[in-house]
């Protein structure tokens, strides 16, 4: 599990500017809405890197590399998840 805790690149009176992911090559995005309690992913990908951004509320997240164990973290607004290929990967929202 790699955890980015992002800031926004530019800042003023109109709002801000946050990247995001620079200089990765990927073939989707996907904008996900959670309930509170709700669970996705519990799954892992073969061969692509995934990432989970949280735009609000709060998310866990629950990872596992092959032969590894478990790892926990508590996701934040502006906060991106970068899962590696065949790390498993679970969300629970904590919030809407």
């Amino acid at each position: 599990m790699i955890l980015h805790h992002l800031k926004p690149a530019f800042h003023d009176n109109r709002g801000q500017i946050t990247d995001i992911v620079q200089h990765k090559p990927f073939d989707s995005v996907t904008v996900i809405t959670s309930i509170k309690g709700a669970i996705r992913g519990n799954h892992y990908h073969k061969e692509s890197i995934q990432y989970s951004y949280v735009l609000s509320g709060r998310v866990r997240a629950y990872t596992q590399s092959p032969d590894g164990t478990c790892e926990t973290a508590d996701l934040f607004a502006n906060d991106l998840l970068e899962s590696s290929p065949l790390e498993r990967h679970t969300l629970q929202a904590l919030e809407d």
